[in-house]
């Protein structure tokens, strides 16, 4: 006689009582198809610890590996301005001036 031996085969836990995993908490590698948590991902600096696949990162996750999260940035008020007169059309220049 075992200690964990199952009375009845399968999952009985009813549709109501399941919970969600909240989005964001683990991540798929794409090549390896290896579950890990976020957490471990960003501790191996964004690569797969099985297969050594480098995940794509933002620039601002970048920024934070490269500088340990301690920069500032500068010049945030300095805005493109086209010297030249170049001709675009008017959908064109509201799109720049969006940005």
């Amino acid at each position: 006689m075992s200690w964990f031996k199952r009375l009845k085969e399968g999952i009985q836990t009813a549709t109501k009582n399941k919970k969600e995993t909240p989005d964001g908490l683990w991540h798929k590698c794409t090549r390896c198809n290896m579950l890990t948590t976020v957490k471990d991902l960003r501790e191996h600096l964004y690569i797969c610890p099985k297969c050594d696949y480098h995940t794509r990162i933002s620039s601002a996750d970048y920024f934070d590996i490269l500088f340990d999260g301690k920069y500032t940035r500068l010049f945030d008020e300095i805005v493109s301005v086209d010297m030249l007169d170049l001709k675009m059309s008017s959908h064109m220049k509201t799109d720049l001036l969006a940005i």
